[in-house]
């Protein structure tokens, strides 16, 4: 506590004054004690100074080219890197919820998502898939695979933002190898990938940024019994950009992701 040793910043000494001096640690802690008060009323309240928190968006796991389930519904878990702001950072997410599939041809997840950062920011997305059939021979799976995400954040006058991505995908899958009981499997996927990013300031439409960016996948997929696991990277370009004056070069980036899935039905049958 500098100011209760008697000397304060300037050009005068105040322990040369009696008087001065007490009248200066006095003021110091009057200082200090609003101060207290004051973090502790935020505590106590939960209220603060609302600052900005930049919105994430997930590059979400594909898994491959078959529905799973194929029929039936289950639950999964994701975790993988993502997009963070109007400047394109890397940040990591967990992501989990509801899938279902009909007909071994159609599929649909229902997803939350939420930062590994210590503010959790997260939001919402939607998956779902077509899938087109062996169209690369009896052991091949092509689907057409695509995503919806949402995030979103007001802050009173600190921010009020919103970001939504679409995601597309057409990922062709292969088994390499399987069990004769139709029990266990591994196979392999690749495909083109493209997700056109909207994020949106609504305090500051000049800091509004619509990007594509465009590449490929390519992943593994295994499963025995009910139990699915999933590693998947994505290639993908963004494009030079200007956000808050400073400008960033376009650039590649490598997007990892791993999930999990446990279904109740059927499993996706290859040949079929």
């Amino acid at each position: 506590m500098r100011c209760l040793d008697g000397r304060l910043t300037g050009l005068h000494d105040y322990r040369a004054d009696p008087f001065l001096e007490i009248l200066m640690n006095v003021t110091c802690l009057a200082r200090f004690a609003r101060a207290a008060l004051a973090a502790v009323a935020g505590a106590l309240t939960g209220c603060g100074v609302p600052e900005r928190i930049i919105l994430p968006v997930p590059i979400s796991l594909t898994q491959g080219g078959t529905v799973v389930p194929a029929n039936g519904a289950g639950f999964g878990f994701d975790f993988g890197d993502g997009f963070l702001g109007q400047e394109l950072m890397r940040t990591e997410m967990f992501a989990g919820g509801l899938l279902g599939g009909i007909g071994d041809r159609v599929g649909l997840a229902v997803y939350s998502f939420s930062e590994t950062r210590a503010n959790n920011q997260g939001g919402t997305f939607i998956r779902g898939k077509v899938r087109a059939g062996p169209l690369l021979g009896p052991l091949s799976s092509v689907a057409l695979a695509f995503a919806y995400a949402l995030s979103s954040r007001e802050a009173g006058s600190v921010q009020d933002e919103r970001v939504t991505s679409l995601d597309f995908s057409v990922p062709a899958e292969r088994m390499l190898w399987g069990d004769s009981a139709g029990r266990q499997d591994f196979s392999a996927y690749v495909g083109p990938r493209v997700v056109f990013e909207n994020y949106e300031d609504r305090l500051d439409p000049r800091e509004t940024l619509e990007t594509t960016h465009a590449g490929l996948l390519v992943g593994i997929h295994g499963r025995t019994g009910r139990f699915h696991l999933f590693g998947e990277l994505s290639l993908l370009h963004s494009p030079a950009r200007v956000v808050r004056s400073q400008s960033y070069d376009g650039r590649w980036m490598v997007i990892p992701s791993l999930g999990m899935a446990l279904h109740f039905g059927p499993a996706h049958r290859w040949g079929d």
